[in-house]
């Protein structure tokens, strides 16, 4: 059986510290970016599970986009009905706190 994932691959930057600043405020951290978006997260996921994966979606033609494309490739993923735009990819803007006890 094929799975077909419609959805956006995005670029997720992610900021990690201690704690999240407050207003005004800078803290020192550690800076990651990892591929994602939910259509691209469920798509490696259901190849990862062992599914033929198809995806359907819009990567702009940028570095990133590049490193999406490249991942779900990586994973097994079927990437001819994606299409490209000009411009950037999406990007989500993520910051972590570490858990506090």
């Amino acid at each position: 059986m094929s799975i077909l994932v419609i959805g956006s691959a995005n670029m997720d930057l992610v900021a990690f510290a201690d704690r999240l600043p407050g207003p005004g405020e800078t803290l020192l951290g550690n800076f990651h970016s990892f591929e994602g978006g939910k259509g691209g997260n469920q798509a490696v996921a259901a190849a990862r599970a062992g599914g033929k994966v198809a995806f359907l979606g819009r990567i702009g033609l940028d570095p990133f986009g590049a490193r999406l494309r490249k991942s779900l490739q990586e994973n097994g993923i079927d990437t001819r009905l994606s299409g490209e735009v000009e411009g950037p990819s999406g990007v989500a803007i993520i910051m972590s706190a570490a858990a506090t006890t």
